[in-house]
């Protein structure tokens, strides 16, 4: 049979499913992945025309505005499912922009690290961004959980990179460099979490944390993907 996907199985649970991704819908095929998916309202980037830009790209607190604006519009007790893929951040870092300004300098880098300051940068953006997210969520009564993770690591100048590893790339070791594909991500709600906390893990088995700490029981294949987490 079929592998159900998150959303899928949420909106069998009497979830209201949407995704956001504030740029073409074409991408990746995303307009035709997030209906088979199961998302039932998807939002690309003619849903955001007027929004604050940064550099050429909707900005992240664009794209939280609008996850609010479906919860204040949503019938109270309502569950809902978001899937936000943001762009601000997005590579190259190489341009100057009129509308954006690095405000984050690396010191003692004497001009040798514009492409880290201004990803940097715009990761402070988004952390204030994400704060007011969560700021706003912690206020609200309906339990809410919010996963948030990197896709990649930035393309920035080899030399930081090489520092932030404590290697440089060409004398790594296959566990070094297994680092590089490592990211962050956090999960927050607004009520005690008491569940297993994750540590190193994989995107493969992240969503089984967040079914959890949510209380929603999960697909068959879902127990298959927490027992192979577990094994390997």
């Amino acid at each position: 049979g079929e592998i159900p996907s998150v959303a899928s199985q949420l909106k069998n649970l009497g979830y209201e499913t949407f995704s956001i991704h504030p740029y073409r819908a074409n991408g990746w095929n995303r307009n035709k992945v997030y209906e088979y998916f199961g998302f039932d309202t998807s939002y690309f980037k003619e849903s955001f025309t007027g929004a604050p830009i940064l550099r050429e790209y909707t900005t992240d607190l664009a794209t939280y505005q609008k996850i609010v604006d479906i919860y204040t519009a949503k019938t109270p007790g309502q569950p809902m499912f978001v899937f936000d893929v943001t762009m601000q951040n997005h590579s190259s870092y190489s341009k100057e922009y009129d509308n954006f300004t690095p405000d984050v300098e690396v010191l003692g880098s004497n001009g040798s690290a514009k492409l880290l300051e201004r990803y940097l940068s715009l990761i402070k953006v988004s952390d204030e961004a994400f704060s007011q997210l969560v700021g706003y969520f912690s206020q609200v009564d309906e339990p809410t959980v919010i996963l948030m993770f990197g896709d990649h690591q930035p393309s920035v100048e080899q030399e930081f990179l090489d520092m932030a590893y404590g290697v440089s790339e060409d004398g790594m070791t296959m566990e070094q460099y297994m680092d590089k594909f490592k990211v962050p991500f956090v999960i927050w709600a607004n009520y005690p979490l008491t569940g297993e906390q994750p540590g190193i893990t994989s995107l493969n088995f992240l969503a089984q944390y967040v079914l959890r700490d949510a209380g929603i029981r999960t697909s068959a294949f879902g127990s298959y993907l927490w027992d192979f987490m577990k094994t390997i």
